[in-house]
């Protein structure tokens, strides 16, 4: 229901601000904030609407095609709450970008960063209070063959997440870097927690 609301306002803005905007937007911009990538009018107003409809899409159809729904039903109250967090960075992204086409030119990395750190952070909330399946989480060899596993994984990841975001928020005050820090957490993080749960495997069922 939030989702479809938030696809509402997207649609909305859009169409309010369409006629004001350049026939080319500007729709990419590098680490130093600076415009790289245009796209036409058409493609720049759709870009957000699109991203929520694939976002409700796979909100919708993940629960039902999980063999291990049953365990989505048990953090569902998480599961819904992070999708409502990445649809509202999504209209956020979706806002810069026409507030930027319209004239407000301001520095892109500083306005995104904490919006990604919000994000992360909800990320180990999920992480945190979710339970073993095949879509959401850290889904290794080894957390999906033991509930152990996959719970003490989710719990150290669920942590680091906070954590970088926490780094993200104190990036924004040299914006460059944060985006190293965005990108060094999301590669770091993913890598420390699939050796994580390969040993954590073995130490349980390796004599």
């Amino acid at each position: 229901m939030i989702i479809s609301l938030l696809f509402i306002v997207t649609v909305l803005g859009s169409a309010v601000f369409y006629s004001a905007l350049p026939d080319q937007m500007a729709s990419h911009w590098n680490i130093a904030g600076e415009v790289d990538d245009y796209s036409p009018k058409i493609i720049g107003v759709l870009i957000g609407p699109l991203m929520l409809l694939i976002l409700m899409l796979f909100m919708t159809l993940i629960p039902h095609i999980d063999p291990l729904s049953e365990n989505i039903a048990h953090f569902r109250l998480y599961y819904d709450a992070f999708w409502v967090a990445l649809s509202a960075f999504v209209v956020y992204l979706h806002g810069l970008m026409l507030a930027w086409n319209l004239g407000s030119h301001f520095y892109m990395g500083r306005a995104l960063l904490p919006a990604i750190a919000a994000l992360w952070y909800f990320i180990g909330i999920l992480l945190k209070h979710s339970e073993p399946n095949w879509f959401v989480g850290i889904r290794t060899p080894w957390t999906l063959s033991d509930d152990r596993v996959w719970l003490d994984t989710h719990r150290i990841g669920g942590t680091l997440f906070k954590l970088s975001a926490g780094l993200m928020l104190v990036s924004t005050l040299r914006p460059t870097y944060g985006f190293y820090v965005v990108l060094a957490s999301a590669i770091g993080i993913s890598l420390f927690l699939v050796v994580y749960s390969y040993f954590a495997y073995r130490k349980l069922h390796v004599k």
